[in-house]
Protein backbone atom coordinates (compact mmCIF):
# COMPACT_ATOMS: atom_id res chain seq x y z
CA UNK A 1 0.00 0.00 0.00
CA UNK A 2 0.83 3.46 -0.78
CA UNK A 3 1.12 5.53 1.95
CA UNK A 4 3.32 8.74 3.24
CA UNK A 5 5.57 8.83 6.82
CA UNK A 6 7.00 11.41 8.67
CA UNK A 7 10.80 11.57 9.59
CA UNK A 8 13.30 13.43 11.49
CA UNK A 9 17.16 13.62 11.35
CA UNK A 10 18.57 11.49 14.14
CA UNK A 11 21.91 12.26 15.61
CA UNK A 12 23.76 10.09 13.52
CA UNK A 13 21.84 11.40 10.28
CA UNK A 14 19.82 8.88 9.74
CA UNK A 15 15.88 8.44 9.22
CA UNK A 16 13.72 8.36 12.26
CA UNK A 17 10.74 8.09 12.69
CA UNK A 18 9.23 11.88 13.94
CA UNK A 19 7.86 10.98 17.55
CA UNK A 20 9.79 7.92 18.46
CA UNK A 21 12.59 7.37 20.09
CA UNK A 22 14.71 5.74 22.70
CA UNK A 23 13.50 2.17 22.69
CA UNK A 24 10.82 2.75 19.88
CA UNK A 25 13.34 4.14 17.68
CA UNK A 26 14.56 2.94 14.10
CA UNK A 27 16.74 3.59 11.71
CA UNK A 28 15.02 4.02 8.45
CA UNK A 29 17.19 2.80 5.33
CA UNK A 30 16.58 3.56 1.69
CA UNK A 31 16.89 -0.46 0.31
CA UNK A 32 15.41 -2.46 3.11
CA UNK A 33 12.36 -3.16 4.76
CA UNK A 34 11.96 -1.41 7.87
CA UNK A 35 10.29 -2.85 10.85
CA UNK A 36 9.39 -1.66 14.59
CA UNK A 37 11.17 -2.72 17.48
CA UNK A 38 11.07 -6.78 18.50
CA UNK A 39 8.87 -5.73 21.85
CA UNK A 40 6.42 -3.51 19.98
CA UNK A 41 5.76 -5.55 16.93
CA UNK A 42 5.18 -8.86 19.37
CA UNK A 43 2.27 -6.62 20.80
CA UNK A 44 0.98 -5.73 17.49
CA UNK A 45 2.50 -2.55 17.37
CA UNK A 46 4.08 -1.64 14.03
CA UNK A 47 4.85 1.80 11.98
CA UNK A 48 2.91 3.80 10.92
CA UNK A 49 2.19 6.28 8.15
CA UNK A 50 -0.94 8.13 6.53
CA UNK A 51 -3.23 7.30 3.36
CA UNK A 52 -2.60 10.97 1.95
CA UNK A 53 -0.57 13.68 1.95
CA UNK A 54 -3.19 16.04 2.94
CA UNK A 55 -3.40 13.77 6.09
CA UNK A 56 0.01 14.01 6.73
CA UNK A 57 -0.39 18.24 6.15
CA UNK A 58 -3.56 18.04 8.77
CA UNK A 59 -1.46 15.98 11.41
CA UNK A 60 1.43 18.57 10.96
CA UNK A 61 -0.95 21.36 11.66
CA UNK A 62 -2.00 19.28 14.43
CA UNK A 63 0.73 18.58 15.91
CA UNK A 64 2.35 22.14 15.24
CA UNK A 65 5.16 21.00 13.89
CA UNK A 66 8.54 23.74 14.11
CA UNK A 67 11.67 21.94 13.91
CA UNK A 68 12.96 20.12 10.91
CA UNK A 69 10.71 16.94 9.10
CA UNK A 70 11.19 15.14 5.84
CA UNK A 71 7.94 13.63 3.65
CA UNK A 72 8.40 10.45 2.24
CA UNK A 73 6.51 8.67 0.07
CA UNK A 74 6.59 4.89 1.58
CA UNK A 75 5.30 1.21 0.51
CA UNK A 76 3.43 -0.31 3.41
CA UNK A 77 3.27 -4.33 3.51
CA UNK A 78 1.32 -6.26 5.93
CA UNK A 79 -1.17 -3.83 6.51
CA UNK A 80 -2.81 -3.64 9.79
CA UNK A 81 -6.42 -3.76 9.28
CA UNK A 82 -7.80 -2.64 12.52
CA UNK A 83 -5.30 -0.11 14.67
CA UNK A 84 -4.77 -1.35 18.15
CA UNK A 85 -5.27 1.40 21.19
CA UNK A 86 -3.40 4.63 20.82
CA UNK A 87 -0.58 4.73 22.75
CA UNK A 88 1.98 7.59 24.73
CA UNK A 89 4.74 8.29 21.81
CA UNK A 90 6.70 9.27 25.25
CA UNK A 91 5.63 5.47 27.22
CA UNK A 92 6.82 3.68 24.10
CA UNK A 93 10.30 5.80 23.57
CA UNK A 94 10.86 4.62 27.40
CA UNK A 95 9.77 0.85 26.92
CA UNK A 96 6.73 0.50 28.11
CA UNK A 97 2.83 0.12 27.42
CA UNK A 98 0.39 1.84 29.85
CA UNK A 99 -2.81 0.79 28.88
CA UNK A 100 -4.52 3.71 30.90
CA UNK A 101 -2.25 6.73 29.09
CA UNK A 102 -3.56 6.35 25.89
CA UNK A 103 -3.59 8.71 22.97
CA UNK A 104 -5.82 8.96 19.77
CA UNK A 105 -4.70 8.08 15.88
CA UNK A 106 -4.86 11.19 13.72
CA UNK A 107 -6.98 10.72 11.18
CA UNK A 108 -5.42 8.86 7.92
CA UNK A 109 -3.03 7.24 10.03
CA UNK A 110 -2.27 3.52 8.81
CA UNK A 111 0.21 0.56 10.17
CA UNK A 112 1.95 -2.21 8.36
CA UNK A 113 4.37 -4.39 9.53
CA UNK A 114 7.43 -3.80 7.17
CA UNK A 115 8.15 -0.13 5.46
CA UNK A 116 10.25 0.81 2.15
CA UNK A 117 10.87 4.25 1.41
CA UNK A 118 10.28 4.62 -1.92
CA UNK A 119 11.08 8.94 -2.10
CA UNK A 120 11.29 12.04 -0.57
CA UNK A 121 8.43 14.22 -0.74
CA UNK A 122 9.38 17.04 0.96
Amino acid sequence: MKAYKVFHKCLNKELCSLFTFNKAEVYYKKDCLNTAPKWLAEKGYHPVAFKTLKDVELACRVWNLVWDYEIWEVELKGVVKKLPVALSYIDISRGFIDLNNTNYWTKGTVMGKKVRLVRRVK
